[in-house]
């Protein structure tokens, strides 16, 4: 059996270890993937962790993503959001997520590519969009983007 200053001494280094680890981690992954969430603006951005770097929402059944929703999310560098049924992206919908460097929207229903969808994503290293309905890329589309667009593979008529 624990004497009280052992008791207070584990105690104390367990809330000591909490604190920093609250304070000091980065790198939380927030994953609502494979849900069958039909409504993007269900998943609540204030759930977030603060210093979430990730946020994996595939394989649900999101059609639109509107903008400024996700704008509380200053931390997030990868987003995923592929195998979903999104077909209309806004303008300007991912603009204040400056950080994000991988942004996989591979296996939707996108059809049109505009410039407007990536504007002010000045650290995206890499962007998935196979696997969609793409018939039209609007000239300048991809200009201002010095990552890669990935695995893409277009046949615009």
């Amino acid at each position: 059996m624990m004497g009280i200053n052992e008791s207070k001494h584990i105690y104390m280094y367990i809330s000591l270890l909490t604190l920093l680890t609250a304070q000091y981690a980065t790198g939380f992954i927030y994953d609502r993937s494979n849900e069958d969430l039909t409504d993007i603006t269900t998943i609540l951005i204030s759930s977030y962790p603060v210093g979430t770097t990730e946020a994996h929402l595939q394989g649900n059944k999101f059609n639109v993503i509107p903008a400024d929703y996700l704008n509380n999310l200053p931390s997030i560098e990868r987003l995923d959001l592929s195998l979903n049924n999104v077909s209309q992206i806004a303008p300007h919908a991912f603009s204040n997520i400056p950080s994000i460097q991988r942004l996989y929207l591979s296996e939707n229903k996108l059809q049109v590519i505009r410039p407007d969808m990536w504007t002010n994503l000045t650290n995206l290293e890499y962007l998935y969009l196979d696997k969609n309905l793409i018939d039209t890329v609007v000239p300048y589309s991809f200009q201002g983007l010095t990552g890669k667009i990935m695995h893409n593979h277009f046949q615009c008529g």
